[in-house]
């Protein structure tokens, strides 16, 4: 098994800012789905515009449960995904879940991909004011031929601060988990290094963007999430 961890220290946010975006993200996507087809309710689909995309909604409460499910099948692959929310108005835990298999003769099952992930709200609100709090977000994926386990911990930092852990495990899977943890043992170096990489760009970004993201108004917070919307949507 191979083990990364890595801490960054990132500029917070209050929660009542967190819980405004994530309102104002409700008022967004209604917005969305309504001129997509029907206004958002539940037992309701829609059809993206890259007609290959398809979202139902189980549920779509702003003070209560949403629960959405989608799937896509393109010259890429097919993915499944789902996701759950307790509630817009006052967000405490969020789920995710997802696969993808590639598309194409015989490689399917080499390329068939997994993983759910959980966040809970209040550990991560309770672990930005003191130490010794678990983690907040907890995950895991599992592929072929590896399978990962993370989680993602804060603490106070001075200046107030988030001091962010990111761990994460990866051991081989099934019938070729000896070759796998072979594989691992040599490619541990190569891939600690990438993961640093990569958590230390991302912090660079948050922390040069949060801190312009906290003085807008809601209105300028709206616009910037629907552009957001309508450039990530196929």
């Amino acid at each position: 098994m191979a083990r990364f961890r890595q801490t960054v220290v990132l500029e917070p946010v209050t929660r009542a800012w967190f819980d405004q975006a994530v309102g104002l993200c409700f008022d967004t996507l209604t917005e969305y789905f309504t001129g997509t087809g029907d206004p958002p309710a539940a037992d309701t689909e829609y059809k993206l515009p890259d007609s290959a995309t398809r979202v139902y909604l189980e549920s779509w409460q702003q003070d209560g449960e949403t629960a959405v499910r989608g799937w896509s099948v393109d010259v890429d692959g097919a993915s499944v995904w789902s996701a759950r929310l307790d509630s817009f108005g006052n967000p405490r835990t969020a789920a995710l879940s997802g696969e993808f298999r590639a598309r194409g003769f015989g490689i399917g099952w080499m390329s068939a991909m997994s993983g759910t992930a959980h966040v809970d709200l209040p550990t991560w609100w309770d672990g930005t004011v003191r130490k010794g709090v678990g983690p907040a977000i907890t995950g895991q994926a599992d592929q072929t031929f590896a399978r990962g386990r993370g989680s993602i911990a804060v603490a106070p930092a001075l200046g107030g601060r988030w001091q962010v852990t990111v761990s994460v495990a990866v051991r081989g899977r099934g019938l070729l988990r000896p070759l796998g943890a072979v594989a691992l043992l040599f490619a541990r170096v190569k891939i600690n290094r990438q993961f640093r990489k990569v958590m230390t760009e991302f912090a660079q970004l948050w922390n040069e963007q949060v801190p312009t993201l906290r003085t807008r108004n809601q209105d300028e917070l709206r616009e910037l999430i629907t552009t957001e919307l309508i450039e990530t949507t196929p």
